[in-house]
């Protein structure tokens, strides 16, 4: 709906949802249950990725993870999530179409929160310090450039 014309709300899709993630693009949002990954497009019937295939066996499904589509590329997700035997968690990133998942950071640290910057290159994540203080720490979508940013928690990335 517009935000001018309530009344004209339609249904996006009849799927049950435990989550909304994000949108993926203009038309298209991201939204999960137990087991699934719903892309709940506007102009085109609902897709859906199974959950495994995206966490594969290194990591654990959880209804708290953020999964983020990153806004320069569709096929590229963002996931935060335990890692398996939860030893800590992780970020890591997920192309959909290769099926090919790729860590950005060590699986024993405890990561929540990650997030896109606006521009799709970099991702902000906050995790525990060396004193387990929480931190918001900046990576580059390839792995490089880690950098603690400041003090805190769930940095909220705008305009």
């Amino acid at each position: 709906m517009t935000s001018n014309e309530p009344d004209k709300a339609v249904q996006l899709a009849s799927t049950t949802v435990l989550a909304l993630q994000g949108w993926q693009d203009m038309h298209t949002v991201l939204a999960t249950d137990a087991s699934h990954l719903y892309l709940l497009k506007t102009e085109a019937p609902p897709a859906a990725i199974d959950l495994h295939d995206i966490y594969g066996t290194g990591f654990q499904i959880a209804p708290s993870d953020a999964i983020r589509g990153n806004p320069a590329n569709p096929d590229l997700l963002l996931i935060a999530a335990a890692t398996a035997g939860n030893a800590g968690s992780s970020v890591f990133l997920f192309e959909i179409k290769s099926k090919r998942r790729v860590s950005l950071t060590a699986p024993n640290v405890f990561v929540t929160s990650a997030e896109w910057s606006r521009d799709g290159i970099q991702v902000f994540y906050t995790a525990r310090d060396a004193a387990k203080n929480f931190a918001i720490y900046r990576i580059f979508w390839d792995g490089s450039g880690l950098k603690r940013i400041r003090p805190g928690s769930s940095l909220v990335v705008g305009q």
